[in-house]
């Protein structure tokens, strides 16, 4: 260990997350995507250059998957539940397991944080997934990384970034998410090549060197990243405060999604209706109305309806769900297991349906430190994580920053979107309807990739925007 290094003590590891949503028109620049999903989980994909070497691979078909390793070791006490390894998983286990980490973080959170809010815990677990490669196997950060991401280390690394990639890969010209990753290393510190080859071949991460004891010039370049990776829509990520010359590495992660709606709303028929925010208040807002063939249903377990409106490509969807009682949101959420998320977005005939439904705008900042630690991810944030395989030194995480906000409008495009399809020709008093959906009270919206039914922002609709 360097004198540098003793003099400092532990290191901190900050890291961060920026997250945008937005129902708007965008055209999407060339992606060269990577192998399928099932094709890292079957074997059958296996990298040009080892992330654990850096030496070339050897070419022509994968081995097949021989004998599934058992159970990752877990420290003395721990009573995980196991996650099964990778060749007992099926690809919707992935899936399910980050779908359950993504309702443990907004369950959290939105318990935690009044009137609106949004999360998009899919970029959280992506970062974790990569700590959770640079755990010493035998330690506590290790087995409650295992526990609560709900995947073995083995699965988790061929899994999840795979899972997130695949979503950035369908995209249209109106429809689209964008997903950056860096990793901002401290300039006085060499991080072990192993840990970074994997960061850049499995989990698609960019490398850039800083100069962490000139804070202000560090946060100013992590804060131009994260405003060029969401187009300007979370233009500060990080406070002054937040980098310090004991930061030795900082995890990035943005995610930016816009889409078009498959059959846009007509501003024309917006209609003033009573939202009632709570139940001791009510607000006049202009909601706005369609009639179509949307999927729609009921949740009787969760006593809610649910509405899937989709995205131009049908790649993408808003999910709405709407509990039955005027303000049993709160309830509702805590009881939203994956398999509710997963019956939701299950392909069932379209009926026809009146929607009514307010325009809103979400946005947090909030540190998920506490977050995580009350779901169970103590040691990561303990004076020394571990982290042997990031580093010989003493890493601590010091904060998990989450940026995130969604907008949804009744537009979803630009005068330039001409390719939408218009179904709302009617005038609102020809209106002939077999199901409604009048989200006049609290409600969830998800914005979901329909192939991996994973939700990728996770919002509360409390307060909708009341001006025309």
């Amino acid at each position: 260990m360097t004198a540098l290094a003793r003099a400092l003590g532990p290191l901190l590891l900050l890291v961060v997350l920026a997250c945008a949503a937005q129902a708007a028109d965008y055209t999407a620049p060339s992606y060269a995507g990577g192998p399928s999903y099932a094709d890292v989980l079957s074997g059958k994909y296996k990298p040009s250059v080892s992330p654990y070497s850096g030496q070339p691979q050897p070419q022509g078909p994968a081995p097949a998957p021989g004998p599934a390793p058992g159970p990752a070791a877990h420290a003395p006490g721990h009573h995980a539940h196991h996650p099964a390894p990778a060749a007992a998983r099926p690809e919707h286990a992935v899936s399910e397991a980050v779908t359950h980490f993504s309702l443990d973080v907004a369950k959290d959170v939105l318990a935690r944080v009044p009137g609106n809010a949004v999360v998009s815990p899919i970029g959280v677990a992506n970062l974790l997934s990569l700590l959770h490669q640079g755990a010493d196997r035998l330690s506590d950060t290790s087995a409650q990384l295992e526990d609560r991401l709900y995947l073995d280390r083995e699965t988790s690394r061929l899994g999840v970034p795979r899972l997130l990639q695949n979503a950035v890969t369908k995209r249209n010209a109106k429809s689209v998410l964008e997903n950056a990753n860096t990793l901002f290393v401290n300039e006085q510190w060499t991080l072990k090549k192993p840990f970074l080859q994997l960061a850049q071949y499995d989990y698609g991460m960019n490398v850039s060197s800083l100069d962490f004891k000139q804070p202000e010039a560090a946060v100013a370049a992590i804060n131009k990243w994260a405003s060029d990776a969401t187009h300007s829509r979370i233009p500060s990520l990080v406070s002054p405060g937040a980098v310090t010359p004991r930061t030795s590495l900082v995890l990035a992660s943005a995610m930016y999604f816009r889409g078009v709606w498959k059959y846009m709303f007509d501003a024309s028929k917006n209609v003033q209706k009573t939202f009632s925010t709570s139940p001791s208040r009510n607000a006049t807002v202009f909601m706005m109305q369609q009639l179509g063939d949307f999927r729609v249903g009921e949740l009787p377990d969760l006593e809610a309806q649910w509405l899937e409106l989709p995205f131009d490509g049908d790649h993408f969807s808003l999910v709405l769900v709407l509990p039955d009682r005027r303000h049993g949101l709160g309830e509702l959420l805590q009881r939203l297991t994956p398999r509710h998320v997963a019956a939701m977005l299950t392909d069932s005939p379209a009926r026809r349906t009146l929607i009514t439904l307010p325009r809103f705008t979400l946005s947090t900042d909030a540190s998920l430190g506490r977050t995580l630690k009350t779901l169970g991810m103590k040691a990561l944030f303990a004076r020394d994580a571990k982290l042997r395989g990031v580093s010989d030194n003493a890493l601590s995480v010091s904060d998990v920053i989450h940026k995130a906000e969604m907008k949804v409008d009744e537009q979803g495009a630009t005068a330039s979107a001409a390719s939408a399809v218009l179904v709302n020709t009617l005038s609102l008093i020809s209106f002939t309807e077999d199901m409604k959906f009048f989200a006049d009270h609290p409600f969830l919206a998800l914005i979901v990739d329909r192939n991996s039914k994973v939700p990728l922002f996770i919002g509360r609709v409390a307060e909708p925007i009341e001006g025309f």
